[in-house]
């Protein structure tokens, strides 16, 4: 009862604690001078009687593991119970089966407890855990159907990956610290279970994923929650699911060999003007034309801030090079807001109007340098200090011309903007304030609405109303990748890490 993550009733407390069936719970329960039951719910009489419990319990850590082992164990079999009559894989006959039960399923304990859990468990029940990813993982997740209890699973199950590595560096060190023989390496990791656990990881790692395309909408998983064979090539799941049907699966669907050639939508939100990653690529923030902003944590989706502000009328958002927040309307208002408080810096009137764009140069210096697209021109503001001093010490107009779109590139040595042509100009900008043409990329049919380089400098995406994301080397101009998408682009953008785009259209930004 000290390490259960919320009040439990008497037959949840008699399935979690192994109580044999013709034992009354309540009987037990009237034995234990610290516990009570009030409604059917049973408690601690005092809170402090908890947390003392709780804290002698810390101070055994092998009985406090084993404990947690034990009820994540049992969660996971009261989890497994709830779907016990799930013997069909068509999608019809599950949601049949389950009509009654998805809206009881959050009230069965170890709906997301199983997970905490096994955070604080030494060594991971990993029968227990096996068996629940390939038994009933897929229909859990179907029936978690909660957009923040999807966000809540995928946020757990990053921190059970992290415990999973964790573990699995710790006993491959002491392995071949201990392991005197001149084996390989593979060998001597193979021999001793290593090869399970890396399975288990790739188990939980597949999870991960099957989440994120959950929460994407991904039209083939929410069509075929329990049709593994859709998944691609690399999952886990898939794998061991292939291996066992073999037999009668003569042709199986060719699919994308890895998750990541399947776009995941980060946010299902708003009407998206602009985006823009934090310079550590931990954070992705978004304008709406409804005026309001919105950070995300790039990798679960979790929302991290939300600014409404309906006088400023905000619709253009950039990270500066320290990471701060910066949004701005079309009249040129202004905020700053620093991400690790959710304290907004200041608020200040602008000069400009019908701003179309905003971009921060990512080179950090002594000062920080921001770009502002208007109909007619693209000006660039020097700033000492741009979340301490709203005022620019200098500004400039840099090019003049019907411009929708501008980005930096990360050393500054080019400059990049769209225009309502479909045309991008390519801009050398190693000379301050004297920048010559370098090349023009006739690209999109329609008007250019955003572009973004990569960090490296190589490569430039764009969107357009043309609805297609195009990437285009910086050097030569060639286009080495299109995607069609079905609504006008309104913004794209490259993670820090170059592995990622994002664009939004739409009401969704899709990665």
């Amino acid at each position: 009862m000290a390490i259960v993550y919320r009040p439990l009733n008497a037959s949840e407390l008699a399935r979690l604690a192994g109580l044999p069936s013709q034992v009354d719970p309540l009987t037990v329960v009237e034995k234990c001078v610290l516990l009570e039951v009030q409604s059917g719910i049973v408690k601690f009489i005092d809170p402090a009687a908890r947390q003392d419990t709780l804290q002698k319990l810390r101070q055994k850590p092998t009985k406090f593991s084993k404990a947690h082992s034990l009820i994540a164990g049992r969660a996971l079999g009261l989890i497994s119970a709830h779907f016990k009559t799930a013997t069909s894989p068509l999608p019809e006959r599950v949601r049949f089966c389950y009509e009654g039960k998805k809206e009881r399923l959050v009230d069965v304990y170890g709906t997301l407890h199983w997970i905490m859990h096994l955070l604080n468990v030494k060594d991971i029940a990993k029968n227990s855990l096996v068996s629940f990813m390939k038994n009933h993982f897929l229909v859990w997740i179907d029936t978690i159907d909660e957009d923040q209890l999807l966000v809540d699973a995928l946020v757990l199950m990053k921190k059970l990956e992290g415990v999973l590595l964790k573990q699995a560096g710790e006993e491959e060190s002491d392995l071949l610290k201990t392991d005197d023989s001149k084996k390989p390496k593979r060998d001597i990791l193979e021999q001793s279970g290593q090869k399970e656990q890396s399975h288990i990881l790739s188990l939980v790692q597949d999870g991960i994923q099957i989440v994120r395309s959950h929460m994407s909408r991904n039209i083939i998983i929410n069509t075929n929650p329990h049709s593994v064979v859709f998944y691609p090539e690399e999952s886990a799941l898939k794998q061991d699911w292939m291996a066992k049907n073999k037999t009668w699966l003569i042709t199986p669907p060719k699919m994308a060999h890895s998750w990541r050639d399947s776009p995941l939508t980060l946010a299902d939100w708003g009407s998206i003007s602009s985006i823009s990653f934090s310079p550590d690529g931990k954070f992705l923030a978004a304008a709406s034309m409804t005026y309001d902003v919105c950070v995300w944590d790039a990798e679960t989706g979790e929302v991290q801030l939300t600014l409404q502000d309906p006088k400023n009328r905000l619709q253009h958002v950039a990270f500066s090079p320290n990471g701060r927040l910066a949004a701005f309307s079309e009249n040129g208002d202004s905020l700053s807001c620093d991400l690790s408080t959710g304290r907004r810096l200041f608020t200040s009137k602008g000069r400009k109007k019908d701003i179309r764009a905003i971009r921060f140069s990512p080179k950090a210096g002594k000062g920080e340098r921001l770009l502002l697209v208007t109909p007619r021109r693209v000006d660039c503001r020097d700033f000492e200090d741009f979340s301490e001093l709203p005022y620019c010490s200098r500004e400039e107009c840099l090019f003049t011309g019907f411009f929708y779109a501008v980005d930096f590139s990360q050393q500054e040595r080019w400059i990049a903007t769209g225009n309502n042509g479909g045309d991008i100009e390519i801009w050398d900008a190693r000379r301050d304030y004297d920048y010559e043409l370098y090349t023009t990329i006739h690209g999109h049919e329609r008007c250019v609405n955003s572009v973004a380089f990569s960090r490296d400098e190589e490569r430039l995406v764009s969107g357009s109303d043309d609805m297609t994301v195009k990437i285009w080397s910086v050097e030569t101009g060639a286009n080495l990748k299109s995607f069609d998408c079905a609504q006008v682009i309104r913004a794209v953008a490259f993670s820090p890490d170059d592995s990622f785009i994002a664009a939004g259209f739409g009401n969704q930004i899709n990665i």
